[in-house]
């Protein structure tokens, strides 16, 4: 059995086994309220280690990416009782955009998974922006600057 395997049924016996004591004596589900984030995070390390020990089967790099990013930001929002949350909503944009610049790195090498990547870092880079400035002002420089794109472009 590998390490992996035994750190994962090991972790997923006792998560169960709190489960099961806080509703077989109505016990306080404080613990288990705060350990949800194993459910994403565990599969996305699962996916992220197969891969890089294997090297067989790179599409398991997105949802690894994915669940693992989103994982660790969950973690931050429980450490944190979740006051960061209105900074951390872009996060989420960019594991979607994590998960296929792996897959894009480490193996498929095609640059037309960059567009999407591209799209998503550059909406949470907006939205990151309207937390020090209004949206009207970013749709207005937008629009400035691809009207000069336009007019000044090569034929």
């Amino acid at each position: 059995m590998k390490p992996f395997q035994l750190v994962i049924g090991s972790v997923l016996i006792l998560i169960g086994g709190l489960s099961l004591l806080t509703y077989a004596f109505h016990l306080d589900t404080v613990i288990l309220d705060n350990l949800w984030f194993l459910f994403v995070l565990i599969p996305g390390l699962y996916f992220e280690i197969n891969y890089f020990q294997t090297r067989k089967n790179p599409g398991q790099l997105v949802p690894g990416g994915i669940l693992s990013a989103i994982g660790l930001i969950s973690l931050f929002e429980i450490l944190t009782k979740w006051q960061y949350s209105d900074f951390t909503a872009p996060l989420y944009l960019l594991t979607v955009a994590f998960g296929l610049y792996q897959l894009y790195y480490f193996d498929v090498k095609d640059k037309g998974l960059l567009i999407p990547i591209t799209i998503l870092c550059t909406i949470a880079l907006f939205l990151y922006l309207n937390f020090f400035v209004s949206y009207l002002f970013l749709f207005s420089i937008f629009l400035i600057g691809l009207g000069l794109y336009i007019l000044f472009k090569k034929r």
